[in-house]
C-alpha cells in the first residue's frame, strides 16, 4: 500500500521567489519544516510544484507553505488539513483547470471500473484510463470543450463526484 501524502500547489505569477518550505503540523499550531523546494524565481504564468510527504502521520496532518523572496521577504499559505488512512477512499483532482485534453487525478481504494465522465447535460463521455500507483490520468475520446464536467465513481452505494472546469 501506498504511504505517500502528495503535496501540490500552483503560482499563477512569480517575482525574486527564492524558494518553498513545506511545513507540517499535528495539532494546526506547532509547525516543522517538513522539506524545501527550490522556485523558478521569476515567472508570467502558471507554475506547478509537488512535495511528497512520504512519512505521513496516521490521522490528521496540517500543512502550510513558506514562501520566501530572495529579498527575505516571507509569505505563509493557508492551512490545509488532511487525513491519512491507508484503507479511506482517495478521489482528488490534480491541475484542475485542465487543457481538455486529459484529466489528472489521484484514485485510491476506488473501483476504476464505476468511474464515469460527464457533460453537464449528463451524456457520458467514452475515455481511456492509465495509472500508477495512486495517480491516474484520464484521456477523453476527443478534446474537451470549454465548460463544466462531472468526474464521478460509485462507493457503497453513492456517488462521489468532482467538477472539472475546461476553461
Amino acid at each position: 500500500m501506498e504511504r505517500v501524502i502528495n503535496l501540490n500547489w500552483e503560482t499563477t505569477e512569480e517575482v525574486n521567489s527564492s524558494y518553498f518550505e513545506i511545513e507540517r503540523s499535528n495539532d494546526g499550531s506547532e509547525f516543522s519544516i517538513l522539506g524545501k523546494v527550490n522556485a523558478k524565481g521569476s515567472s508570467q504564468g502558471s507554475v506547478l510544484y509537488h512535495f511528497p510527504d512520504v512519512a505521513p502521520v496516521k490521522g490528521i496532518s496540517y500543512y502550510r507553505l513558506k514562501q520566501v523572496d530572495l529579498d527575505g521577504t516571507i509569505n505563509r499559505s493557508r492551512i490545509v488539513s488532511v487525513t491519512f488512512d491507508e484503507n479511506l477512499p482517495l478521489f482528488e483532482l490534480l491541475g484542475n483547470p485542465s487543457a481538455g485534453d486529459k484529466i489528472h487525478f489521484l484514485f485510491k481504494n476506488l473501483d476504476k471500473q464505476d468511474l464515469r465522465l460527464f457533460d453537464l447535460a449528463g451524456k457520458a463521455i467514452p475515455f481511456s484510463l492509465s495509472a500508477k500507483g495512486s495517480e491516474c490520468h484520464l484521456k477523453p475520446s476527443h478534446k474537451l470543450e470549454t465548460g463544466v464536467y462531472i468526474l464521478a465513481v460509485k462507493f457503497k452505494g453513492a456517488s462521489m463526484s468532482r467538477k472539472i472546469i475546461i476553461p
